[in-house]
């Protein structure tokens, strides 16, 4: 059966990037729908969530155009107003500082399931279609549709489809859009941690040789850790006593933060790169971690799927002044080339760093020094890294 008529858009999945994408859609005119086999949960004031994410300003702005970012500051959200940035085998520090760049932060540290909460409810409140707890099983094309066959037995018909179903993406394998993929045979551990110096809403990185160890400030005066380390080692890092895993942060934190008092709950998540071929299809694009995988190494994860949606709108919202059907190849294209180059530089970027910064010897780890003081000296260099890392 059909619950719908003929949808401009049908977005599949209910991630952040998604949930944006059918808000911002929706605010063109358009008829959208979600389909999501998963609804996000309802955000509790009382639990922190282990995964949070750096919004840059650029994502905010979103966030705000779509009325939910008053929701989230009202919530709980931190700014980073500075950043600094070192390695464990050499003494300069890299600074970085919101006011300097003109900037009101650098970031604000959202809890990701805050982020998909605000949106979610955003989408009921603005009486947004949506198919809950149910799966596509297929996808039919014809010369003006697509519909998706839902395991419930309906039908749902739209001129695009919006694939935002995370980095395992049916839809993408459905439309036999193939990606390009590294392992790079490490995890992520996360958990919030409480330490002897106040974080005073600055950031920390430090390289080590195992990977990149990060300390995002929280509102509550915590910091939210990520650790990129071999898989063996997280798994290791996970089975420690609180006691004792707050002893080897310490170790490898040094002077960074001060000593590590206490922690919370752990996890750990594997890592890759992962970049779709193709962000289009026959009357389907990817979104979000369905069309890209970064390194956490520079929090940009999220930020790129917003900016996903950001074009996407772009492209829909041309389309619309010229009375185009916006699942047509020529519509599709102009979305394809601005972002997958976006991304893959970005991509590319990250994993570039990731590469360096993990050479601990010889003349390459030499000239990294060099060019780290550079940048370190350098107020200009600085002031151009900030722009690009706050896109």
């Amino acid at each position: 059966m059909a619950r719908s008529g003929m949808l401009d858009v049908a977005v599949v999945g209910a991630g952040p990037a998604g949930l944006a994408a059918a808000l911002r859609l929706q605010a063109l005119g358009m008829k959208v729908a979600i389909i999501a086999d998963q609804w996000p949960r309802p955000w509790s004031a009382q639990e922190y969530d282990l995964r949070v994410v750096a919004l840059a300003p650029d994502a905010q702005r979103l966030l705000d155009g779509l009325g939910v970012w008053r929701a989230v500051l009202e919530a709980r959200a931190q700014p980073v107003l500075g950043m600094r940035i070192d390695e464990a085998s050499a003494p300069t520090t890299l600074g970085f500082d919101a006011a300097a760049s003109g900037l009101p932060a650098l970031a604000w540290i959202i809890e990701l399931g805050l982020l998909a909460d605000r949106l979610a409810k955003a989408w009921i409140s603005a009486g947004g279609e949506l198919h809950e707890g149910v799966a596509v099983d297929s996808l039919t094309l014809s010369t003006d549709s697509a519909v998706l066959n839902l395991n419930s037995g309906e039908r749902v018909r739209a001129r695009l489809i919006v694939a935002a179903d995370g980095a395992a993406s049916p839809l993408r394998t459905a439309s036999g859009i193939s990606v390009d993929q590294r392992d790079y045979e490490q995890r992520a551990l996360v958990c919030a941690v409480s330490t002897a110096r106040a974080h005073q809403q600055i950031a920390s990185q430090r390289f080590l040789s195992s990977g990149p160890l990060a300390f995002l400030p929280l509102s509550d005066g915590r910091s939210s850790i990520v650790w990129s380390t071999s898989s063996d080692h997280a798994q290791h890092l996970l089975d420690l006593s609180d006691g004792d895993f707050c002893a080897a942060l310490s170790a490898v934190a040094g002077d960074l933060v001060g000593e590590i008092l206490s922690c919370g709950p752990r996890a750990a998540f594997p890592l890759r790169l992962q970049l779709a071929r193709q962000y289009c299809g026959e009357r389907l694009v990817l979104l979000g971690d369905a069309a890209h995988q970064v390194h956490p190494l520079a929090g940009q994860g999220l930020n790129l799927g917003l900016r996903d949606v950001d074009k996407l709108a772009e492209v829909a919202a041309w389309a619309s002044r010229g009375g185009l059907d916006p699942g047509l190849p020529g519509v599709l294209g102009r979305y394809q080339r601005a972002q997958r180059s976006d991304s893959w530089v970005a991509a590319h970027a990250f994993d570039g760093l990731e590469r360096w910064f993990s050479i601990s010897e010889g003349p390459l780890a030499q000239l990294r020094r060099s060019g780290f003081r550079w940048v370190a000296n350098s107020a200009m260099a600085r002031h151009w890294l900030t722009r690009m890392a706050t896109r």
